[in-house]
């Protein structure tokens, strides 16, 4: 389990979108042994981390952070800007997947639309990046199929950004509202609000109020917009929930829906930022624009972490801080019970925090039954046969049942994906 424990949230949206996560050291406390690797993210890409360092630079801005935050926000957009521009393909568009030949029209259009935010905020963009990525998403929308109005609404809302969208398109997927799904209707409120066509955006907000889900098992009072699977693009729950919450505040402000859509975003973070990691663009960005009348305070208190009733760390707080992460250490964690991390404040201030548990589960007994790659068999083999030392590049084919030490074999191992949106990578380690 690790425990990330920051100063108020309207501070620490600047360490969310620098991604600038403490890593742990695996004993805790003071005699501190080896570094606690966090897991790697999978889904992310450049434009959404440029969305979210966008989204906290205005914010920044308006809340008159420090220079130095600042600065460190506008050099890490031109970074990413750069990176954008030189990895844009000959097509206008950009690839999910780095093994990928082909341009994809979701990461182009939330790139698209994280370049136009960085425009606006006064950020170079070379014009022509620009435009031929308006061009890719204007061609990808006439290659959708009739009845694809899921894509359509992305890619519409996109190009609305840029004052691109044709309100022809966007008006004959508003007729078709009654069967648009969760991400398809937050999108098009969206374009609809780019398009200053308040009306149809309030009537479709109603639409999209009605699909909203509580979160249950849990004593909050958490609101998410679930994803669909109609493409992988929107399978998952944080970017549509970041999206549904951008609608309400646009169209409606200050309506009850917003507080709850927001802590689900926050109940998704976890201790090393969004797992999700494309979703991290979108969800920043509704959590800065949430915040935004936030000024940053002094804080003085003492906070106190326990863990199942032990103590595992009091922090002594005063003034600005930043985020800190810190590792339970196992014998303080149950196997049998819940988890239970409790926090005592002494003092004045705000605090934010996350909590990451991770390991291997009991619960499963078949790890074939999930998404994500496992291993289907292992085999074991000589190395290819020598004569004198040299290679007769002869292999093996007998399967070796035991390995001494100083041995070297050939393991082959077979992996099943069962999910064809799996783009990270699986360590098989032996004991």
């Amino acid at each position: 389990m690790t425990i990330t424990v920051g100063p108020k949230l309207q501070d620490s949206i600047i360490e969310m979108a620098l991604d600038q996560v403490t890593t742990p050291w695996a004993e805790g406390g003071k005699s501190r042994q080896f570094w606690l690797s966090p897991p790697r993210r999978i889904g992310g890409f450049t434009g959404s981390d440029l969305m979210a360092v966008v989204a906290a630079l205005e914010f920044a801005r308006k809340a008159n952070a420090d220079s130095s935050n600042l600065a460190l926000l506008e050099r890490r957009a031109y970074s990413l800007i750069g990176s954008i521009v030189v990895s844009q393909r000959s097509d206008g568009g950009w690839s999910w997947k780095n093994n990928q030949a082909s341009s994809h029209w979701g990461t182009t259009a939330t790139t698209f639309r994280a370049l136009c935010a960085a425009r606006d905020a006064n950020l170079p963009i070379h014009g022509e990046t620009i435009n031929n990525a308006k061009t890719f998403l204007k061609n990808s929308f006439t290659k959708f199929s009739a009845n694809d109005n899921n894509s359509k609404s992305l890619v519409m809302y996109a190009l609305s950004e840029d004052n691109s969208a044709d309100f022809a398109h966007a008006n004959r997927l508003y007729r078709e509202r009654n069967s648009l799904n969760g991400p398809a209707l937050t999108s098009l409120i969206l374009a609809f609000c780019n398009l200053d066509r308040m009306e149809f955006s309030k009537e479709l907000l109603d639409l999209l109020q009605s699909k909203l889900l509580k979160v249950e098992g849990t004593d909050k009072n958490l609101l998410r917009m679930k994803g669909v699977k109609s493409t992988n693009w929107t399978i998952e729950d944080t970017e549509t929930t970041a999206l549904a919450a951008m609608a309400f505040m646009k169209v409606r402000p200050g309506a009850e829906e917003i507080r709850p859509l927001i802590d689900y975003l926050l109940s998704q973070r976890g201790g090393f930022g969004f797992i999700n990691a494309k979703a991290r663009g979108p969800a920043i960005a509704a959590l800065a624009e949430y915040y935004q009348e936030g000024k940053s305070g002094q804080d003085d208190y003492e906070l106190t972490i326990k863990v199942n009733g032990q103590k595992l760390e009091t922090l002594k707080v005063a003034g600005g801080t930043s985020s800190i992460a810190l590792a339970v250490p196992t014998a303080m964690l149950s196997k049998e019970e819940e988890n239970v991390v409790d926090f005592e404040m002494n003092g004045r201030g705000e605090y934010h925090y996350g909590v990451t548990l991770r390991g291997f589960s009991q619960n499963m007994t078949d790890p074939k039954a999930w998404n994500y790659p496992h291993v289907d068999y292992k085999r074991y083999y000589h190395m290819p046969l020598t004569y004198r030392g040299n290679s007769i590049n002869v292999n093996s084919s007998t399967q070796v049942q035991n390995v001494v030490i100083g041995q070297r074999v050939k393991v082959h191992i077979d992996m099943d994906y069962s999910s064809s949106g799996f783009r990270g990578y699986r360590i098989v380690e032996e004991y």
